[in-house]
């Protein structure tokens, strides 16, 4: 996202303008996703008071970004993202069983959107990388003895966590 916004910076008054415009986004996922993870991690809940504030702030902060910086293909790729994303969790909700937990599904749709921003391979990314960390967290738990295997662990934290890289290392 960095390489994205330093573009939009540098190409004058309405790429300066289209970058203010995702700061909203940023400030909601830091501050409502930081109290989500820390929530799910604790509680194994993603409440919805916290959860649904983030479809608004991020449809419409990256929407007035992408049109701004006359990228309206951006918006395409985004809702591409949230789609994608949510196919990928109802499905996983459904063949686990109900292991993966109704927040996590509520959630997923708008870090795609997020992340499909960059691109659907950034969704994709990102939907790879939440559910690999995760399960890379869970075996180290195995390991060490810390966790049964018939636990569940919160995806949540790992959402943002996935989230968080992908827009802090891609590009597009």
């Amino acid at each position: 996202m960095g390489a994205v916004l330093c573009s939009w910076w540098e190409a004058g008054p309405e790429g300066k303008l289209a970058a203010v415009c995702v700061l909203p986004c940023l400030l909601a996922y830091v501050t409502l996703g930081g109290r989500l993870a820390w929530v799910d991690a604790t509680s194994h809940r993603l409440p919805r008071k916290l959860t649904l504030p983030l479809y608004p702030i991020g449809v419409f902060s990256l929407g007035a970004a992408a049109v701004t910086a006359s990228e309206p293909r951006r918006v395409i790729t985004a809702l591409a993202g949230a789609i994608l994303a949510w196919g990928v969790f109802v499905i996983s909700r459904w063949l686990g069983g109900g292991a993966l937990g109704r927040g996590d599904v509520v959630l997923a749709p708008i870090l795609g959107w997020a992340c499909g921003f960059l691109s659907v391979l950034h969704a994709v990314a990102w939907v790879a990388f939440s559910f690999i960390a995760a399960g890379l967290w869970a075996v180290a738990l195995l390991v060490a003895g810390r966790m049964r295997r018939d636990a569940y662990l919160p995806l949540g934290p790992w959402m943002f966590l996935a989230a968080g890289a992908v827009w802090c290392i891609g590009s597009s």
